[in-house]
């Protein structure tokens, strides 16, 4: 089984179950309101993270829980979500899969059914979710899957879980006859105010994107190493020997693209592939 929740009644929990859900929490402890050493009633747990968090998902990486379609199968990235009476649910490593229907809308949830039938578990439906759920993804019946996730926000002072935190992404970007398909960032309803790109790649390029004004700054040295080049009108991605790729960022809903315009000069050696590495803070 690709999942595992919390907090179940009648099921025997150990000290290391309790320690994994407080420790997405707080960075000390909470005290034990359960003095009678029986481990069944650990399920009033639940109601102690109603006042400490809402329902999502925490958005550890842009990728956590992500939701993707492979022919008929849903694959649903590892990570952790909240419900809103205060029960966890984990995807675990390698993610889990689900048969998605076809010719038709498929949702895809994860579902807290610990009123009627003591579990928490992924779903990939045909029929509209209700009850306690926390949304993942919409498929349409032509196969397009649309990014539904809500994120978990924390209620103490001073705790925010790490919705709206920085996040690091590195990638290899594809290059197929001088041309790369655009750069899609998952990052649900966090709001970032500035996106940094570095590559290491061939001759060192940087730059900066200012979601509030829209302003880029980037920076690239030239092939032949003598000097650099600047751009206002978007982000060097990639410089190496008379190529280039330059990209500007668009906002979706739900996501960060970038559009990526790649240039090779008549007679420089092709390549297949480039890396960067992208900061949102």
């Amino acid at each position: 089984m690709g999942y595992q929740f919390s907090f179940a009644d009648n099921t025997a929990y150990t000290a290391t179950d309790v320690n994994n859900i407080t420790k997405r929490l707080v960075s000390s402890g909470i005290a034990d309101s359960f003095s009678d050493g029986v481990p069944y009633n650990l399920s009033a747990f639940n109601d102690m993270g109603t006042l400490l968090y809402t329902s999502g998902v925490v958005p550890e990486t842009v990728s956590t829980l992500a939701v993707s379609l492979q022919g008929n199968t849903v694959h649903i990235m590892p990570g952790v979500a909240f419900f809103d009476d205060g029960a966890a649910i984990e995807v675990t490593a390698g993610g889990h899969n689900l048969p998605c229907s076809e010719g038709v809308t498929n949702y895809v949830y994860l579902k807290n059914n610990l009123e009627s039938a003591n579990e928490c578990y992924p779903v990939c439906s045909a029929t509209e979710p209700s009850g306690l759920y926390v949304p993942l993804a919409e498929i349409s019946a032509d196969g397009v899957v649309t990014d539904k996730r809500t994120y978990a926000k924390g209620k103490l002072p001073g705790y925010a879980s790490v919705a709206f935190q920085p996040i690091d992404v590195s990638l290899t970007v594809p290059v197929e006859n001088d041309t790369c398909e655009d750069i899609v960032l998952d990052v649900g309803n966090n709001a970032y105010t500035v996106m940094t790109v570095l590559a290491g790649d061939g001759y060192p390029c940087c730059g900066m994107y200012d979601f509030k004004d829209g302003s880029y700054f980037s920076i690239g040295a030239y092939s032949n190493n003598a000097g650099y080049r600047h751009e206002t009108d978007g982000l060097y991605l990639h410089t190496e020997n008379e190529k280039y790729a330059k990209a500007v960022v668009v906002q979706e809903s739900g996501k960060i693209r970038l559009k990526i315009d790649y240039h090779r000069t008549l007679g420089a050696a092709k390549e297949d592939s480039f890396s960067i590495k992208i900061h949102l803070a």
